[in-house]
Order: C-alpha cells, then structure tokens, then sequence
C-alpha cells in the first residue's frame, strides 16, 4: 500500500517536462561535455591513497608469486576484501560525511555519480587482476579460471557485504563496518584454506563456480539497489 502511495504521489507532483531544455542548455558554458569527459573527472574525484592501496595489494601478490611460488594465490586472495573495501567506501563516502542532499543539487546527479566509480574502480580492479593472472599462472598449477575465482570470490563477498553494510547505516560507522566485514572475510578465506583444503581440490571447483555466480548476482542486486535508494533520497527531499 505505501509503494503505491508513493506512486501515486510521484505522479501527481510529478514537475512538467522543461520547454526548450536543450537548447537553453547549449547557451550555457561547458553544460555539454561527453561521456568520456564525464568519467575522466569523477577519476580524478576517486581518493589517491585507494589507487596506491589496490597496487600495493597486486604487486605484493605478483611479489609472491615471484617469491613463494605457489602460495601467491592465497596471500592475494586474503588480501582483496580490502581492494573490494576502497571499491565499496568509495561510493559511500558521500553517505558517511551527510552529503547526500548537497551532492543531488550537483551538476551531475548522485545516481551518476555512483554509477561511473563502480564502473571506473571495477575496470581498474579487473585490469589488476588480469596483470597477476598470467605471472603466477608461470608459477602456479591452478588454470587461470580457477585462479580468477579463488580471487573473485572473496572479492565479491566483501563488496556485497559492504554495499548490503551501506544501504542500512549512516555514518562513519558505516566505514567501520565494511572494514569489519572485509576483515572476517579475508580471515574466512584463510582458515579454509588452512582447515578445509579438500574445498580447494578440482572435484570441488563446481561449488567454486556456483558461490562466484550466486555473489556476482548479489552484487549487481545491491548495485541497483544503491542506485535506486539515491533516486528514492531525491524523491524524499521534494
């Protein structure tokens, strides 16, 4: 009954549709500017220490693999519920510092805005990952499907997590959260690997693939509810 309400409201109030939108919008400077220009400046929106963190996490696993051979998988897959945690508190920082009702007056709208850094971090992280696959394939026995979602797993799991973790509390306690979240599942991930290795055998891999698909689809869900949670913000402010 509420979601109808509110429904119906939204079409009642709903504003008319602007005259001459476009071409009073070509009279104003720099009010066109493409994709591309859109997505270059919201690179150079994303915080610097977030960029030099996900590196520093890849070269360390690329260094084992150099290093310990076999073992780099493992040291990597500990490590990327923190990679997923600058992904997720990235595009939350606005929701910790209550700039939520600034940031919808903005230019560009939030829904945008959140879009093109989950967009901009996920390429980013992915261009990492396909950088260590090959190194430690030349020093690993594991294919590079499986190495990908013995790294993709636990990558997913935190950012799920994380974004379930956002959508719920406000705050800084929000960011404490998500970093409570990244930590239990990078210390999951190690005792399986230490108490439960015949999870880690190929017979096993099947449930590997079954847990990648299921939190990728989680992922995205929480994606899309992130998104229409700021379009619900906006709706609440009128």
């Amino acid at each position: 009954m509420k979601a109808e309400l509110k429904k119906d409201l939204q079409e009642a109030f709903d504003a008319p549709k602007p005259l001459a939108k476009e071409s009073f919008m070509q009279t104003i400077p720099g009010a066109q500017i493409s994709y591309r220009e859109f997505i270059l400046y919201q690179v150079s929106y994303i915080r610097k220490w977030g960029w030099v963190i996900s590196i520093l996490i890849f070269a360390a696993g690329i260094a084992s693999a150099l290093v310990v051979d076999k073992d780099a998988i493992w040291v990597l897959s500990a490590l990327m519920p923190f990679v997923a945690l600058f992904l997720v508190t990235e595009n939350a920082r606005s929701v910790a510092y209550g700039m939520e009702e600034l940031e919808m007056a903005s230019r560009f709208s939030l829904k945008s805005v959140v879009l093109a850094r989950l967009e901009i971090l996920g390429v980013f992280h992915t261009v990492l990952l396909a950088l260590f696959l090959p190194v430690n394939a030349l020093y690993d026995d594991y294919s590079l499907l499986q190495t990908g979602i013995y790294l993709l797993v636990p990558y997913l799991m935190s950012t799920s997590f994380g974004l379930w973790i956002v959508r719920r509390m406000r705050g800084k306690e929000a960011f404490y959260a998500c970093a409570g979240a990244a930590t239990l599942v990078s210390v999951l991930q190690t005792a399986l690997k230490s108490g439960a290795a015949f999870l880690f055998e190929q017979r096993a891999f099947i449930w590997w693939i079954l847990t990648f698909i299921i939190l990728l689809l989680w992922t995205i869900a929480e994606c899309r509810q992130m998104v229409r949670q700021k379009e619900d913000f906006l709706w609440n402010l009128l």
